[in-house]
């Protein structure tokens, strides 16, 4: 056992943590870009190494941990997403001279309670894992603390968060109450006899006040309102932590509940979460309309909006080719939501992060052909438009959705992914048919072209040859 925590993403990111705050301490401070890829040296050690746990299957510390395939691939997701990540933030080297080290603790520590979240086997890791990103991101969201829109992003996720917060630790006590238990396999019996019960008891309100403290962080309707002003006001490394990970840490701390915990929904409980799933459709997709010409940042806010009804469809299906269906647009929604952030800030030379106008792509094409290109190919990924990997997730969703049966909600995803074709569109017509309103050449650095290229052909890759991907996503669930 202590070989496999040894060996294990968490410790090393706790080293990572501490390390950090030893060298702020006792070092001398040192450049930005050293520690920036410094830090993303030690992820990319961390993502291998995790990888040599592949195969393990076990519980740790007294079963609150579960170790597995599931574990370690999101594990490995994270610590990837994580790298990216560092890449975006690498951009803003002088602004986050004075607390770089600070600003990498804080993202690690974020990391650290995602990979948490995925080994949770219990409803208080759970909780405590949750807690552990969302108080990283409530510092990290304020970090432009001379920018009032940062500064009312961190107070909404605040506020918000705090009472999602709330709402979670009651649902657990409520569940505990009950089943006299907080392990995931101990209460799935307690939840199977009362599932098929008519009557409303503590337990059911208990799980329902737990999936909408997930609900928050996957910003499923009706708990999305904040996520449109914390994506505009935060920094934008850590709006990509919130579109990527902080959601992917939640849709599988939901797979986790669901195949663990709860061991399925009946038809009440689907008929709720088919409801929520085409609230989250309908009110991403058309909220994202009235942004075109707006705040780039906020567009992609309502766009992750609507890609959480995908995911939860997925959801619903409760079979493996749902799970199936819902791990691999994760991972396609990620490589293109990365590419567009990385995107966003090479856009901004100055490194102000304060603007992010859709005018200020208007004939990015022009300006960087590399970058126009790469904004092509992540639209349309997330668009849905064949050969890119975003349309077999959409395939793969709504394929699950008709053979479960349910197909109005199949009906309402394939309406809404109309409706996404045309602001994504209008998205590509700013960038290749618009003037420019400045005709300055954008200069991208060797590594971030290497970096854009590789991202682009993944999306290009997954569309085409599916097949490697799922396999690895069988042998996750």
């Amino acid at each position: 056992m202590l070989s496999l925590i040894s060996r294990s993403a968490e410790t090393g990111l706790i080293i990572v943590v501490v390390a950090l705050f030893a060298a702020r301490l006792t070092l001398p401070r040192l450049k930005s870009g050293v520690v920036s890829k410094l830090v993303i040296t030690v992820f990319a050690l961390l993502f291998l190494l995790n990888m040599t746990l592949w195969g393990s299957k076990t519980l740790l510390l007294q079963d609150a941990f579960r170790l597995d395939h599931f574990a370690l691939f999101f594990k490995g997701f994270f610590l990837l997403a994580g790298i990216f990540i560092f890449m975006i933030a690498g951009h803003f080297q002088d602004t986050l001279a004075k607390r770089i080290y600070e600003f990498y603790s804080l993202f690690t520590l974020a990391t650290l309670g995602a990979c948490f979240l995925v080994s949770a086997n219990n409803f208080l890791v759970l909780f405590l894992s949750i807690e552990l990103i969302t108080f990283s991101l409530y510092v990290l969201t304020t970090y432009w603390r001379t920018q009032i829109t940062s500064i009312e992003a961190g107070t909404k996720y605040l506020v918000v968060g705090a009472f999602s917060s709330a709402m979670m630790l009651f649902g657990i006590s409520f569940i505990y109450g009950t089943t006299q238990t907080i392990n995931f396999h101990d209460c799935r019996s307690a939840f199977t006899v009362l599932s098929a019960q008519p009557s409303f008891t503590l337990l059911h309100l208990g799980l329902i006040l737990v999936l909408a403290g997930i609900g928050f962080k996957i910003s499923a309707f009706p708990f999305q309102l904040w996520a449109p002003d914390v994506y505009q006001g935060a920094p934008t490394p850590v709006t990509a932590f919130l579109a990527v990970v902080s959601k992917s840490a939640g849709f599988a701390a939901l797979m986790r509940l669901v195949l663990l915990a709860t061991g399925g929904w009946n038809a009440v409980w689907i008929l709720m979460l088919a409801l929520i799933a085409a609230a989250t459709l309908l009110y991403g997709n058309l909220g994202a309309i009235p942004q075109l010409g707006g705040n780039m940042k906020r567009f992609l806010a309502f766009s992750g909006i609507g890609h959480a009804g995908y995911l939860l469809m997925a959801m619903i299906c409760q079979n493996a080719q749902g799970y199936q269906a819902l791990i691999y647009y994760l991972v396609v929604y990620a490589i293109a939501t990365l590419t567009i952030f990385l995107g966003i800030v090479l856009t901004d030379p100055s490194q102000s992060d304060m603007k992010h106008n859709m005018s200020d792509f208007q004939g990015l094409l022009a300006r960087s052909p590399m970058l126009g290109f790469s904004f092509f190919v992540a639209i349309l990924s997330l668009a849905g438009v064949p050969p890119m990997a975003g349309f077999f997730g959409k395939f793969l969703v709504i394929q699950a959705v008709i053979e479960k049966g349910m197909w109005l909600l199949a009906l309402i995803g394939a309406v809404t992914i109309a409706i996404s074709l045309y602001y994504y569109l209008n998205v590509i017509k700013l960038i290749y048919a618009d003037q420019p309103n400045d005709t300055s050449s954008i200069k991208i650095g060797f590594g971030y072209q290497l970096t854009f290229i590789c991202l682009n052909l993944s999306l290009i890759f997954l569309g085409v040859f599916q097949a490697p991907l799922l396999h690895l996503i069988a042998k996750t669930i």
